[in-house]
């Protein structure tokens, strides 16, 4: 039945399974039959429909104080080091980016869940006992992490009930430079 059905139709269904998030081997191998492409170029394009509507997801604002209230929690918990507060202060489906640029480390792929995310950050501010100031971040606000008075990282919260998306700028030559006096 699935075969006699129009291309319109194979997207619906394929869209219909992205909503999962990830197809399992069997869905995989169902849709590559009914749409006559491989299992893998099924995943594949599964992957990209869900990262597609992810991206383009309208960003709804949020009241600056509520925004605020989150990142205090955040910031509470990092100062803290305490991991079950940080993992609180996080959406469950929040996810971490990071940019380095090249010249500093930094996370090569998106990092997905509050537990990896919580342990990366932590990690980040443990390791190098930064400085961390509030300060607006594309119009909200965000951290400026500073080790020895010298910038090295900007995070940007994306915020609802908690922390949704984290990205963070690493790459010195996207930093704003110190002034000197």
């Amino acid at each position: 039945m699935v075969r006699q059905t129009t291309s319109v139709s194979h997207t619906n269904f394929v869209t219909h399974l992205t909503k999962r998030k990830t197809l399992d081997d069997n869905d995989s191998a169902q849709v590559a039959e009914a749409v006559g492409r491989s299992p893998a170029a099924v995943r594949q394009l599964a992957h990209r429909a869900h990262a597609h509507v992810q991206a383009t997801a309208p960003r709804l604002r949020v009241d600056p104080a509520e925004h605020d209230q989150v990142v205090t929690a955040f910031l509470a918990a990092v100062r803290a080091g305490d991991l079950a507060a940080l993992t609180a202060a996080l959406d469950p489906d929040v996810v971490l980016t990071s940019d380095g640029g090249g010249a500093v480390s930094a996370a090569r792929r998106p990092v997905h869940g509050p537990d990896h995310v919580a342990r990366l950050i932590l990690s980040i501010t443990s390791t190098t006992a930064p400085e961390i100031q509030l300060l607006t971040v594309n119009d909200s606000t965000g951290l400026a992490l500073s080790h020895d008075g010298e910038l090295y990282a900007l995070i940007s919260l994306t915020t609802g009930a908690g922390v949704e998306r984290v990205d963070i700028v690493l790459n010195p030559d996207k930093l704003p430079r110190q002034r000197s006096s």
